[in-house]
């Protein structure tokens, strides 16, 4: 478990829509370089946390804090990697992941030197001059993560990015961002109703109930990585977490 330096918190965070209570009173802790992972039931209000968190929405009671401070996207770096891969299809590879970057204005020898890197990281050396229409769908997914892990992120929100992807492919996918975040050390929020794909990644799982949505439970995984699916420590927390989506 990452070293208990708290990162995100959220203090009585509750969004309605109207007349409809989505979420309820949500009190948690995300800590520095945590890899956290939220399951629940569909429709739970799994994405509008996202969006909440991300300061697309305001909400209705409550805050999220970041490092001591309110959420604000014009001064703290949260980066997201959702269902639909979002890279501009004029931009190269290369220019894609470099994008970010580019906005912040860090220095150009600084940009191609992180660029380069995560090109190398993420399996996409010779495919840096290629346009989004020239590559394959996981490669793009590549290039979206790469640009995401590129700059310095007080935040990293994933919304269910790998839901579309084969079994193989989501597996591929699962173990390299495992490999990245080992190396560059980001706080990871990420969102799945996959629970082995949680267990999978998760250093903590936050259980969500169903609407009016608050947290059912917190469970640790203490694994070693890689993890086997099999193992039956991994089976038991997946049990567990099931149990409790079902109980809902």
């Amino acid at each position: 478990m990452s070293a208990q330096v708290e990162k995100i918190r959220f203090e009585s965070f509750t969004k309605c829509f109207g007349d409809l209570l989505v979420l309820d009173n949500i009190d948690a802790t995300v800590y520095e370089n945590e890899f956290l992972c939220i399951v629940g039931p569909t429709g739970c209000g799994k994405t509008t946390l996202a969006n909440l968190v991300c300061g697309l929405l305001p909400p209705t009671k409550g805050k999220v804090t970041v490092d001591g401070s309110e959420v604000d996207p014009r001064k703290h770096n949260i980066a997201f990697v959702f269902q639909e891969v979002a890279i501009l299809p004029w931009r190269t590879v290369k220019d894609n992941i470099r994008l970010g970057l580019e906005l912040k204005r860090f220095p150009p020898k600084e940009i191609e030197a992180r660029v380069n890197e995560m090109i190398d990281l993420l399996g996409l050396r010779g495919f840096e001059n290629s346009f989004p229409n020239q590559i394959s769908g996981g490669m793009k997914q590549r290039v979206d993560i790469a640009r995401a892990f590129c700059a310095e992120t007080d935040l990293l929100f994933m919304d269910e990015p790998f839901c579309q992807n084969d079994e193989k492919a989501r597996f591929y996918m699962l173990n390299l961002l495992i490999q990245l975040w080992e190396k560059k050390k980001r706080t990871i929020i990420f969102v799945t109703h996959n629970i082995e794909e949680a267990v999978y990644l998760a250093e903590r799982i936050i259980v969500f109930t169903q609407k009016p949505t608050k947290i059912r439970e917190e469970i640790m995984v203490n694994l070693s990585r890689p993890r086997d699916v099999s193992a039956p420590e991994f089976v038991k927390i997946r049990e567990r977490v099931t149990e409790l989506i079902k109980w809902w």
